[in-house]
């Protein structure tokens, strides 16, 4: 996907999931109160996001994820983002 067609698909985005990293970069293209759900294990979240949120005016959400497995592997329920899509996508 082009770095456009990126841009084009944040902007018409009604709910964004991600992994907390830089995997959310694109989330500043988004429109002002765009909710991003953002999995994240305890005590990894980053005071850079509270930041971003302000200035980007977007909808913060916050799953935490317990480690799986792995140094940075997680584990998401899927009926935490089954939650998520109902009540905002």
């Amino acid at each position: 996907m082009s770095c456009a067609e990126q841009v084009v698909l944040f902007q018409q985005a009604k709910l964004v999931l991600g992994t907390h990293g830089a995997g959310l970069t694109n989330i500043i293209h988004c429109k002002s109160g765009t909710p991003v759900v953002r999995s994240t294990p305890p005590r990894r979240d980053r005071p850079c996001y509270p930041a971003r949120r302000q200035i980007f005016a977007l909808r913060p959400i916050l799953i935490l994820t317990p480690l799986a497995g792995r140094r940075h592997d997680i584990a998401v329920p899927i009926s935490a983002l089954d939650r998520m899509m109902e009540k905002y996508g």
